[in-house]
């Protein structure tokens, strides 16, 4: 997992990557990007259905995104909003889809 310094936790740091940030659209996954300290946060929507299903998404993709940690920007702030269709993606998949994510972003 990734440590609490670099992870995204407060609304108003949400609401700021959302709000200045460019948003890139991927099959699995949209992401918001802005400058910042190189902070991420996972969001899955109430599409998902009840909050533990929710938690466990996120759990999910957090995990991920910590075995990422070395490949992670460090002045870039994200939001990485799990799609509905991603919601059943485990271990490896998640990765991918992550690491394909981060790829298209840091060329753009």
């Amino acid at each position: 997992m990734l440590p609490k310094s670099r992870r995204l936790i407060e609304k108003r740091d949400f609401d700021r990557v959302f709000g200045e940030g460019r948003t890139f659209q991927f099959p699995a996954v949209r992401v918001a990007v802005a400058t910042g300290q190189g902070r991420y946060g996972i969001v899955a929507s109430k599409a998902f259905g009840c909050v533990a299903r929710r938690n466990t998404i996120r759990r999910r993709w957090r995990e991920a995104l910590g075995q990422l940690a070395a490949e992670l920007p460090l002045n870039l702030d994200a939001v990485f909003v799990v799609k509905a269709a991603a919601g059943s993606l485990r271990g490896d998949a998640v990765r991918e889809a992550l690491r394909g994510a981060l790829a298209a972003i840091e060329k753009s």
